[in-house]
């Protein structure tokens, strides 16, 4: 029972900063094309940071399959949330 807590307790951990990552990257994104909106041929900041935000996210899900295969397999929740992410921004584009 004690392993299963401690196994249970590392997922939570490894979950709240990768939901904190995409929570403060949705709102930065926002604010950044709010405050410098895209016109018909130019690109905001908005638009720029969302472009770099999908190799970011590509990097992290690479070393989350990593971290899963090799290290603990308490990181695959956090491999599943930057998949859903990877899809979730393939709609987008």
């Amino acid at each position: 029972m004690s392993a299963y807590l401690t196994s249970n307790t590392m997922t939570y951990k490894t979950i709240w900063p990768t939901l904190l990552f995409y929570t403060l990257a949705i709102i930065t994104i926002f604010l950044l094309q709010r405050f410098s909106p895209s016109g018909p041929c130019t690109p905001g900041l908005g638009a720029l940071s969302f472009l770099l935000f999908i190799p970011t996210v590509a990097i992290l899900f690479l070393r989350n399959i990593y971290l899963t295969l090799k290290v603990d397999k308490v990181y695959w929740v956090n491999l599943m949330i930057h998949f859903i992410a990877l899809v979730m921004m393939l709609f987008v584009i």
